[in-house]
């Protein structure tokens, strides 16, 4: 009896007891947490227990009355304290963090006055137990025991305080019924089946099915098989020609290589792949598709073997261009090599029958119906807060898109974004282009919809013939420029209503077709497939490729919704067709350039009126300018059919005069398509008022397929930015290579003369 009284006397002991009471309050500990005042009587209860029957055991077991005291006081601290942390690791099984912390907020606000009671009750403790204290002290000592208890007690504190684990109370599990489950069949691999009606089926028609991405690509080797079926390539990341099958872009090849190759061609029957890598000389290898097996190829004739692009056109002959060294047949039967233009079946040839034999020579393919460009279009507007001011931001970027070539509209691909160095590849029908980027290579799918509708009759924001810039938008009607940004709407969710434009998000551009009154009708010039529930804004006038916004006499941004379709909206034959607006905007321009002549005009004589007069000198013979050449030379039309194509500001077939590779003024060696975006972002900031030849054009033969022209070409041209005219004369030094394509530049010079 007296052991058992010695050990009541530990507070550790007593108050780890007590404290773990709380357990036995489980099934409320909701209402502890939602009524904490229950919590608080609870803990104070408990501690003042425990204070009390320390204190009273100590003093009847011989201790002294400060002694036993103390042993009541740290007893009813250590029970409110365990109680507490006992009841934040129960409140961890309740859900919510709102809950958690209130239940630590209860439970640890109660210890303060927890131990008050527990102070107290010690106190009558003592008193009570002195009656009895003529029980003699238990001899022994209990420290071990004691610190042991500390520990344990310590260890409840941190767990209650700081422990991330929550517990969870364990509920009676329904009955579990066991069904038999079917086997689900496993989704069949994904595979395309291109429309028909793509030849026949206008741009506008076209949209993007699918697309599929591989990596780890070298872009050089990228290429298509005879058949449009496989694409093939080497893999930058290990020596492995992979070959997928577009239709089933699941199922590939691959045969390992010996090292690295920077360049393929597949056979005619497409069983086998050529693979050449470039050094000096030209190493060359086939790889058989059925066998897996790749055999390397010696070299006969190595000093006629240079880097070059080749394609596999005929059962037993790689064609190779070599650029200056002109074009060379291989034969892979005897693998000597020579020279095309001497063999007779190339002769026989024409241009357009050589591109179809050699498409990784030939650029995207085109009908009366369709036609593949490159174009600079808007991604995002920002506008400025004054609506006085033409002041705004607009960016865009380069993208593929597919062109009417009768009328004017076209349809953007905004996801085929181009950049620099990009490769571009196609089947012979379109259905997949094969855009390579960065080392990834992109194949796009596309698929035939209806016509979208394509004209729309709005309200105007004010008469044409008012506003601030009442005369820019005459002229712009006038010339077919006037145009205006389609975005996304803003939807007030408040009221379901359309209450402006996501300029962030243009979907496209509309032309003005007519303005009167307050009527206007417009149609789609450049949309990406189809605008549904759309906004129009932003008046603008869009001339040599920029982008001028137009001022109304409104105190606010004008938009409108993109509603009221005319009949036959879906007509595309109802829009202008390209070659009157080409015609229209050729006569405004013609105006404008006699406008601008009759104003030097009169500026000129206005300053020989102001100049002193001095004695005129004899006249001098002047070069005759723009002299007519042979039409039979077809070295001297091609150089003046290049710079009407620049007068006329046509980027695109300005740029396919160039060769694959051309070493083009001091940028060094640059791809066709690097010379595209060069010629777009010029005529974008100049318009070419004129560009002639003057004088002789003098051309030399190089080669059997190579020669150079010189002359001197007189530029005019207007600064769209700066308002101002520029005139030079440079003599140009062209050297022009003959391709299976037809004539093309290989390097271009030019030195301006004083």
């Amino acid at each position: 009896m007296n052991k058992l009284l010695r050990l009541l006397t530990l507070g550790e002991l007593t108050g780890f007891v007590s404290g773990g009471l709380i357990v036995a309050l489980l099934p409320w500990a909701g209402l502890l947490v939602e009524q904490p005042i229950w919590l608080l009587v609870a803990i104070v209860c408990l501690s003042a227990a425990t204070g009390f029957v320390v204190a009273a055991v100590a003093s009847t077991q011989g201790f002294s009355s400060s002694v036993a005291l103390r042993r009541g006081v740290i007893g009813a601290a250590v029970s409110s304290i365990v109680a507490a942390s006992l009841f934040a690791l129960m409140a961890r099984m309740l859900p919510g963090l709102l809950t958690l912390f209130r239940a630590l907020l209860a439970g640890w606000l109660s210890v303060m006055p927890a131990m008050l009671a527990g102070m107290i009750a010690a106190c009558f403790g003592v008193v009570l137990g002195r009656r009895a204290s003529d029980v003699p002290a238990e001899s022994g000592s209990t420290q071990p025991l004691q610190w042991g208890l500390r520990s344990v007690v310590g260890l409840v504190a941190v767990m209650g305080a700081l422990a991330p684990v929550r517990l969870s109370v364990p509920k009676p599990s329904a009955p579990v019924v066991v069904l038999p489950q079917r086997s689900k069949p496993e989704p069949a691999p994904w595979t395309y089946v291109p429309p028909s009606g793509l030849e026949s089926a206008h741009a506008l028609q076209w949209r993007i099915k699918d697309q599929r991405s591989v990596s780890d690509v070298l872009s050089s080797t990228v290429v298509l098989s005879k058949d449009d079926r496989w694409l093939g390539y080497v893999s930058s990341r290990n020596n492995t020609l992979v070959l997928m099958d577009l239709n089933h872009p699941s199922d590939s090849r691959r045969i390992p290589l010996p090292h690295g190759f920077d360049g393929i061609t597949f056979a005619p029957d497409g069983k086998r792949v050529l693979l050449v890598s470039e050094g000096d000389p030209m190493e060359m290898g086939v790889a058989d598709l059925s066998t897996g097996q790749y055999v390397s190829l010696p070299q006969l004739h190595p000093r006629s073997m240079r880097n070059g692009k080749v394609a596999w056109w005929s059962e037993h002959e790689v064609f190779m261009q070599m650029g200056q060294r002109g074009d060379w047949l291989l034969n892979l039967e005897t693998l000597a090599m020579e020279r095309a233009e001497t063999t007779d079946r190339w002769k026989s040839l024409g241009v357009e029958q050589r591109s179809k034999l050699a498409p990784e020579l030939s650029a995207l393919p085109a009908t009366n119906r369709w036609a593949w460009e490159p174009r600079q279009i808007a991604f995002t507007v920002e506008l400025p807060e004054d609506v006085r001011t033409s002041d705004w931001e607009v960016k865009g970027g380069l993208c593929l898109c597919l062109q009417h070539p009768q009328y004017d509209a076209r349809i953007t691909f905004r996801a085929i974004g181009l950049d620099t160095d990009d490769r571009l590849l196609a089947t012979r029908d379109s259905s997949k282009i094969i855009r390579v980027h960065r080392g990834t290579a992109t194949v796009f799918y596309f698929t035939i919809e209806p016509c979208p509708p394509l004209q729309w009759k709005i309200d105007s924001p004010q008469l044409p013939s008012v506003g601030p810039d009442d005369e820019r938008i005459k002229t712009a009607l006038r010339d077919g420029t006037l145009a205006a940004f389609v975005y996304s709407p803003v939807i007030n969710p408040l009221n379901n209503k359309v209450v402006g434009p996501v300029r962030s998000v243009v979907q496209g551009v509309v032309s003005v077709r007519e303005w009167k009154d307050q009527s206007m009708t417009v149609y789609a010039t450049e949309l990406s497939g189809g605008f549904n529930h759309a906004v129009i804004a932003d008046l603008h006038i869009k001339s040599g490729g920029r982008v001028e916004r137009v001022k109304l006499d409104l105190p606010h941004h004008w938009w409108a919704e993109l509603t009221g379709a005319v009949p036959g909206c879906d007509n595309v034959a109802l829009i202008p067709s390209r070659e009157d607006k080409t015609k229209q905007f050729s006569e405004a321009r013609s105006k404008e350039k006699l406008e601008i002549q009759a104003r030097e005009e009169a500026a000129r004589k206005q300053r020989e009126a102001e100049a002193p007069k001095v004695e005129p000198k004899p006249a001098q013979a002047t070069p005759p300018t723009n002299v007519s050449q042979p039409v039979d030379d077809p070295i001297r039309q091609f150089v003046l059919n290049h710079h009407r194509k620049s007068e006329q500001g046509d980027s695109r077939a300005l740029a396919a005069d160039y060769a694959d590779r051309v070493d083009y003024f001091s940028d060094g060696v640059v791809t066709s398509s690097h010379i595209l975006r060069d010629e777009v972002q010029y005529h974008e900031s100049h318009r070419v008022l004129e560009e002639k030849v003057q004088g002789e054009i003098r051309v030399n033969r190089l080669s059997a397929t190579s020669f150079t022209a010189t002359y001197l070409l007189y530029t005019k041209s207007l600064d769209l930015q700066k308002g101002v005219t520029k005139e030079g004369l440079f003599e140009e030094n062209l050297i022009i290579v003959q391709t299976p394509a037809g004539l093309r530049i290989a390097r271009q010079r030019a030195e301006k003369k004083p």
